[in-house]
């Protein structure tokens, strides 16, 4: 058997082998792989038809030569047979003289086409061989190709019977937040007080760069950051207030307030709420500005643009799990 065809019908029967090991370990992250599998047989098999399509055109052309060779010889020895009766005639009548040069020459002349004809012969069994060894091969080869399809059959059909079932049934998609409509921060001019709110940096700083919420509750609840300390702590009507003595320890009050949250987030499978004050439902939406001084300084931006990224990092939406067979 030729070394392409071996090769070719051991890469079926591993493919076909695996793919009945597939099936018998079949869950919902296999069935792209038994799928590959099937077609990677379907393939072998289209190729190995088209080899066995191959042999057997050469072999039509092999019989038709070998015929026409037959027929050549057929018809050569009945012509030397002819010429043999016919020089023997004229021997018999001619007696001695046929020891002449004309009869010599005719004879070899008939001496080397019978050697050429013998060997037209050697070269036609030759042939035949071949040609009856291609049978063989053309014939097991089909055989070995039927049994594969019957098994190809067999595994489409197991095949056809799986299911998947997905191991959750649904997972969270960060949320896109539509901020120009939404805002997430705003300045203190702005801010609604009936609203939910984290307000970020001292009422009270020098100049004008204090945050006027957070004023309001600091004096609603008397209190105030002391030297080397921060507030972050939540108040009556859904207010935080996260404001530092200076401007190092507002970033430091920002920081753990966006550790806590995030700690949150990972322990709760519904919303999020810090101290009792929402931050985000349990649909995955915010439910809270953060407000800032209209002419705060730029460590209360930086602290209320690290907690709204945060917060924007834990938005999300709820989407229901599928699975499908892909064929």
């Amino acid at each position: 058997m030729p070394s392409t065809m071996r090769i070719l019908i051991s890469i079926l029967l591993i493919t076909i082998v695996a793919l009945i090991y597939l099936l018998k370990t079949t869950n919902s992250s296999t069935s792209t792989i038994q799928n590959s599998a099937l077609n990677t047989a379907n393939k072998t098999i289209a190729s190995q038809n088209i080899l066995i399509s191959g042999l057997q055109s050469n072999l039509s052309l092999l019989n038709d030569k070998a015929n026409k060779i037959g027929n050549l010889l057929a018809s050569a020895n009945l012509t030397i047979a002819d010429l043999e009766n016919n020089l023997n005639a004229v021997k018999s009548s001619l007696g001695n003289a046929t020891n002449s040069s004309p009869f010599v020459s005719a004879e070899n002349t008939i001496a080397n086409q019978k050697l050429m004809i013998s060997g037209m012969q050697s070269n036609l069994s030759f042939l035949q061989d071949k040609a009856n060894t291609l049978i063989n091969l053309l014939a097991s080869a089909n055989a070995t190709i039927s049994s594969l399809e019957d098994n190809l059959n067999i595994a489409r059909s197991a095949l056809a019977n799986v299911t998947c079932t997905p191991s959750i049934t649904s997972t969270n998609v960060p949320l896109t937040l539509n901020t120009a409509i939404s805002p997430l921060v705003v300045s203190d001019s702005n801010a609604s007080l009936s609203a939910a709110l984290i307000s970020v940096g001292n009422g009270t700083e020098s100049g004008s760069h204090g945050n006027s919420v957070s004023k309001q509750i600091e004096e609603a609840n008397g209190v105030s950051p002391q030297p080397n300390g921060y507030l972050l702590s939540s108040y009556e009507n859904n207010k935080i207030l996260i404001a530092g003595y200076s401007a190092q320890e507002t970033i430091n009050a920002s920081n753990k307030f966006i550790k806590d949250i995030i700690a949150l987030s990972q322990n709760s499978t519904g919303g999020i709420t810090f101290e009792n004050v929402p931050i985000i439902n349990s649909a995955g939406q915010p439910v809270i500005q953060i407000v800032i001084g209209s002419a705060s300084l730029p460590s209360d931006g930086i602290a209320a643009s690290n907690i709204a990224a945060t917060i924007g990092s834990l938005s999300h939406t709820t989407t229901a799990v599928t699975c499908f067979l892909s064929h």
